[in-house]
């Protein structure tokens, strides 16, 4: 039998077997009386019906609070959140039998209640999982981990002790920091840029706000490997184009990844979900941490099976299962050496950026490198490159076609960099080197 896995993360719901991601969907609703528009088509339309989107009924799971609007069908989020799973079910081709993997927030009540709608559907749910324990248990060999994953609303961060056995130790949540703050970031942004390039603001209009809405995944998705995407919304006959980059948005999300990066256990190594990883920028800002990819939570639960699957009626919440067997990550330091790590990476934090004999310091607001060796505070017809300073790092983004190197090795994508690394360009004679400034007591 196809073994199935539901990964209640809703910022896409899914249903995934051995062949990948059998359906996803995000917890959108738009309800107009008793219609129900559920998962994309509802985010896709959630600016155009804002009195009528609800994006938090995974959330606040419940059945005591009345919907905004409640209607014969629908009264509370559990109504919502059982047409979601019910939709998305079909959606994969009606499974008979499902694990169910969710996320550390859920309080038993959720849970048990999470149960309770899976009962009233037609699969039968044989497990119940933490989805950052059954990730890591594909994975992870003796240490202790912090393995971060964004959902809709919230950032959940769970530590995770690995030895004989993957146990869940702790669970930590980002209120307000979830997908849809970087959504809102990223809309801010490409409305500023419309306004500045075009004399356009689309979010003067609900019929554009929601059109700069419904190209923001696909922006996030381009902007994780390329150094700029082009956005074009046509209104009342005008096509207005702007070029987003991938330097600007990392600038305009910093305050977000920031938030992120003061919560982490510098006694861990990091793991990415997916999700996580994609986030522009993110994981180059922890270039020790290891990013998992979509089929990691599957890989686990297949593994574990018989540790968290139950033949009874009463299913256990499982947030611990045996070690991997075959283990494909290890910590990269010892647990006693990571603060120490800590201290060795603010201490390579560059400050400033040589170039022949002039010396430019390096802030929270990208410079521009030319291939002539200037900097400059904007971008230039010369210029092949960006870099912008984040907690201890420096990122260097390749804004051009022109091959780029650090310390001779060819970068194909933003990258960290820190004091000492060298940067040069096919082609060139120039070169800049990054340094950092330090205070000297010597005579």
């Amino acid at each position: 039998m196809t073994r199935y896995i539901l990964d209640l993360n809703d910022s896409g719901v899914r249903i995934s077997n051995d062949s990948g991601i059998a359906a996803s969907s995000p917890g959108y609703a738009v309800i107009f009386e008793d219609t129900l528009h559920i998962g994309l088509a509802a985010e896709q339309n959630a600016r155009l019906h804002p009195r009528h989107t609800y994006n938090r009924f995974w959330l606040n799971l419940s059945q005591n609070h009345p919907l905004a609007l409640p209607t014969t069908r629908f009264r509370h989020h559990a109504d919502i959140a059982y047409e979601h799973l019910r939709t998305l079910h079909e959606q994969a081709g009606k499974p008979e039998e499902m694990i169910l993997a969710v996320p550390g927030n859920y309080s038993r009540e959720q849970l048990a209640l999470i149960l309770g709608i899976a009962q009233a559907l037609p699969f039968k749910a044989t497990g119940l999982v933490d989805s950052a324990v059954a990730s890591a248990a594909a994975i992870a060999s003796p240490g202790r981990y912090q393995h971060i994953d964004i959902l809709l609303h919230q950032t959940i961060l769970t530590i995770i002790e690995s030895g004989s056995r993957v146990d869940r130790h702790t669970v930590d949540t980002i209120e307000n920091g979830g997908i849809t703050a970087v959504y809102d970031a990223t809309a801010s942004l490409i409305a500023d840029l419309f306004i500045l390039n075009c004399r356009f603001d689309p979010m003067h209009h609900a019929e554009t706000e929601q059109i700069v809405y419904n190209q923001i995944p696909n922006c996030l998705k381009q902007l994780s490997v390329h150094p700029e995407v082009q956005v074009e919304i046509q209104h009342r006959g005008v096509r207005n184009q702007i070029r987003l980059a991938r330097t600007t948005l990392i600038e305009r999300l910093d305050s977000f990844y920031q938030g992120v990066l003061q919560r982490l256990d510098p006694s861990c190594s990091i793991l990415l979900s997916e999700r996580t990883a994609l986030l522009p920028g993110f994981a180059s800002l922890i270039p020790e941490a290891v990013s998992l990819d979509a089929g990691t939570l599957y890989n686990g639960c297949q593994e574990h099976l018989s540790s968290i699957t139950s033949s009874g009626p009463q299913l256990t919440f499982v947030t611990n299962l045996p070690s991997p067997m075959n283990p494909v990550i290890s910590t990269k330091t010892p647990l006693s050496n990571k603060q120490t790590d800590t201290q060795t990476r603010q201490a390579r934090q560059a400050t400033h950026l040589l170039s022949s004999h002039c010396i430019y310091p390096l802030q929270q607001v990208p410079v521009y490198l030319s291939t002539r060796g200037s900097v400059h505070s904007t971008r230039q017809d010369t210029t092949a490159c960006s870099l912008v300073v984040s907690s201890f790092h420096a990122v260097i983004t390749p804004t051009s076609d022109i091959r780029m190197y650090v310390n001779g090795d060819y970068l194909t994508g933003a990258r960290t960099v820190y004091a000492g690394d060298k940067l040069s360009f096919a082609g060139y004679d120039t070169v800049y080197t990054l340094v950092r400034l330090v205070n000297s007591d010597v005579a």
